[in-house]
């Protein structure tokens, strides 16, 4: 269900509450450990990004339609067209206009460099430095 209502969210909020939303799906499953297949949970993140309950509602009455099924079928089977196989795996399209695929949470901060995006990689710190 998270995805059908990102589907829903993408195509019908402005593009930052999309992004913050979905860096809080990531951070809510991996970092956190909350199961966000639970619709209470879902709604939880998704109030904690600023929505009022009634677009809650809204999204996720939408995410169990047939529209937003199929739209999430059609987009699962544009990213195997694309040569998708696992999870999280982005199609990305640099400002020259280049696309490439990244597999994998290791994979990001490749991303980055190829988009050009100032980013911190992961680092060691040293134990005196705790």
């Amino acid at each position: 269900m998270p995805q059908r209502c990102m589907v829903y969210i993408k195509g019908h909020f402005q593009r930052e509450k999309y992004e913050t939303t979905f860096l809080s799906l990531w951070e809510w499953m991996f970092y956190k450990g909350i199961d966000i297949s639970k619709p209470e949970k879902l709604a939880e993140l998704f109030q904690s990004n600023g929505y009022s309950d009634s677009e809650v509602r809204e999204i996720l009455a939408a995410a169990s339609s047939p529209e937003f099924k199929q739209a999430l079928t059609a987009n699962t089977q544009t990213a195997l067209d694309k040569g998708a196989y696992g999870a999280p795996w982005f199609w990305v399209r640099n400002a020259d206009g280049k696309e490439e695929p990244f597999f994998g949470s290791d994979r990001f901060a490749f991303m980055w460099m190829y988009l050009g995006l100032p980013f911190q990689d992961v680092a060691i710190v040293e134990k005196s430095r705790l």
